[in-house]
């Protein structure tokens, strides 16, 4: 009720200030006149672990409406026993640390209240919460931030003023708390319940909570099982960066690696064309979840294309997280044994099995080029450890337009046509390119080219705005392959998008759609590959990240790896691999990896290959990952 009657409500920032002012006022005086009375402080101050547990609710109830949960309806009650539990016990801790339970308040709420006002403020730009992999990334999110439009929520400014109350109240409790210097024995037993109880919540094999509560959509994970102790295990995989296939041994990998190879009919009849990877910021089809009309078609040039293969790919976040879907596509790795982890911060590139790594065995020149700042998401550090030959960034650029505030795709792709013709032509080119021109928010203004008839009600300017931004994505791609259709070499072109934009999980719920078509549709992105000595037309109809490398390198008929083969033959078996706890088959049936099927075998094999791949520091074979010669 509270969260449905906060987001309802729109007010100006000094009507909300006003309001908050004068709630708080109240809020003192009345404090002020309970802790007067005698049997007032007696009662409140005699009883810390009724404050700290009170204090645990209210820090429940804000985290919770912070990340949109409507909690009584989501939540099981047993889980909303143990998220308040949880801080109740960490409240104990601090309590226990510094003696003093007024403090321990204090220090609690103020956690709370940037925790939630930051998650907010996340899901509201990104659509995703905030998780422990956030952490690595602060000063990439400082740099996007400086492009956000923020206004003073509603919600905000409720988490705030409960902030603000209960520090009052830790305040006037300062006053008569009775501090025991000495209750050695006293400090023991909280330690030891408090432990005990997130030891066997969190940790132990009886725990009520699963260990895994990953789901496809955040919502499904986060309203059910709660945001802190979805937090504490998104802390606990991310000091676990890989999870370790059942049975796994690196024998036992090397075991089917060579298995495999043995199946394998070598050919030598391979092409060498010059290749173009693009990765385009939220490049995003609404139709995919809803339906709606616009004054004029949206891409009408990608649509219009004939001789080119199209399709959708399943990407591993929503509304953000371009960092997932980028390693996802370099590595062909899928982020289902490394859930909530920020690859480039948290792995170890050098020498990694990238499409990099694979074109160059075979001579090619290889470059990375994203208009943007060089230091984001350590992609100025992983690109080099992914061995590209150079790397490029938006200080790198001499001149560019802006777009919606960032740098164009034309202006990138005409950073590429000038690195193409200063190539050495003994050399086939490869080329990846991360976009920036559509990033977050669309809340901020352009030359509006496309805005929506219908379909977007209630989010008209910010539909107009990212539907314009398309739309020049569309100009771009057109200016892109207009060239590439004029050089004598040949070449093939292949765009996907990272991820939708951040509103979209809202379209999808409005549109109120079948709860599988809603899954889908939120996590896939357009594909396209376009080559100037023709394609047949194609459609790979969902796919996953992770195959795109290998099936585009089939499509342009280079030498692949046996990793690549085998990910090729898997894609037919299991188009849709994605990096939640969930797979689909070749008929559209939908899995849980712990579901035990006729595909479980093949989902252990990869899982073998990408365990040793990531894990293993000094291999004992690398022919399954490399050119064999």
């Amino acid at each position: 009720m509270i969260q449905k009657f906060l987001t309802g409500i729109d007010a100006p920032w000094f009507l909300q200030c006003a309001v908050c002012t004068a709630v708080g006022v109240c809020v003192y005086f009345l404090l002020k006149l309970i802790f007067r009375t005698e049997k007032g402080r007696r009662r409140l101050c005699g009883y810390p672990d009724l404050s700290l547990l009170f204090t645990a609710v209210i820090g429940f109830c804000q985290l919770e409406i912070a990340n949109h949960n409507v909690f009584p309806r989501t939540m099981p009650l047993l889980n909303i026993g143990i998220n308040i539990l949880t801080l109740f016990a960490f409240l104990e801790i601090i309590y226990i640390l510094c003696n003093r339970a007024w403090l321990a308040i204090i220090v609690g709420e103020v956690i709370t209240a940037v925790l939630g006002v930051a998650n907010y403020y996340t899901l509201y730009f990104r659509g995703t919460p905030v998780t422990a992999q956030d952490i690595p990334s602060i000063r990439t999110a400082l740099n996007v931030s400086s492009d956000l439009k923020f206004t003073l929520q509603i919600v905000a400014s409720f988490l705030l003023l409960v902030t603000v109350c209960s520090i009052m109240y830790a305040w006037f409790l300062r006053r008569c708390e009775t501090v025991h210097k000495r209750n050695y024995k006293g400090k023991a037993v909280r330690a030891a319940i408090s432990l005990t109880f997130l030891w066997f919540i969190y940790a132990s094999s009886c725990s009520p909570k699963p260990a895994n509560t990953s789901a496809w959509i955040w919502r499904d994970q986060y309203w059910k099982y709660g945001y802190t102790a979805c937090s504490i295990e998104s802390v606990q995989r991310a000091l676990h960066i890989i999870e370790k296939p059942e049975g796994y041994t690196t024998e036992s990998a090397l075991e089917k690696m060579e298995s495999y190879e043995k199946t394998l009919t070598p050919s030598y009849d391979f092409q060498k064309p010059d290749i173009i990877l693009i990765l385009n910021e939220t490049l995003f089809d609404f139709s995919l979840i809803h339906d709606f009309e616009t004054n004029e078609p949206v891409m009408p040039y990608m649509d219009s294309l004939k001789n080119v293969i199209r399709g959708y790919v399943s990407v591993p976040t929503i509304g953000g997280g371009t960092n997932r879907s980028e390693y996802e596509l370099l590595t062909s790795n899928s982020l289902s044994l490394m859930k909530d982890i920020l690859p480039f911060w948290s792995l170890d590139l050098k020498d990694a099995n990238s499409i990099s790594s694979v074109l160059q065995q075979q001579g090619y020149y290889t470059m990375a080029f994203h208009q943007g700042i060089r230091g984001n998401y350590n992609r100025d550090k992983k690109y080099p450890e992914m061995g590209f030959d150079d790397v490029w960034f938006e200080d790198d650029m001499e001149s560019y337009e802006l777009v919606h505030g960032n740098i164009s795709d034309k202006s990138g792709y005409e950073f590429l046509i000038e690195k193409y013709e200063q190539r050495d032509k003994n050399k086939p080119f490869f080329a990846y390119n991360l976009t920036i021109q559509n990033h977050i928010s669309y809340r901020t203004n352009i030359d509006i080219t496309v805005y929506p008839v219908s379909g977007f009600e209630g989010m008209e300017e910010q539909a107009s705005i990212y539907l314009s931004c398309l739309r020049e994505s569309d100009n771009a791609f057109r200016f892109l392959t207009e060239y590439f259709s004029q050089v004598e070499n040949p070449v093939i072109i292949c765009m996907v998008g990272d991820h939708g934009p951040d509103y979209a999980a809202t379209v999808a719920k409005k549109a109120g759609l079948d709860k599988k078509v809603q899954k889908y549709g939120e996590k896939c992105t357009p594909l396209i590959i376009w080559s100037n000595y023709g394609l047949k037309d194609e459609n790979w109809g969902i796919t996953s990240m992770p195959y795109v490398v290998p099936r585009l390198l089939r499509t342009a008929g280079v030498e692949e790896s046996p990793y690549y083969r085998y990910m090729c033959e898997l894609s037919e078996e299991i188009p849709i691999l994605t990096a939640y706890d969930s797979y689909c088959d070749r008929n559209g049936v939908d899995y849980r990896y712990s579901d035990i099927t006729e595909f479980s075998q093949q989902i252990l094999d990869y899982w073998y290959f990408e365990y040793y791949n990531v894990h293993e520091k000094e291999k004992k074979s690398n022919t399954f990952f490399q050119i064999g010669r």
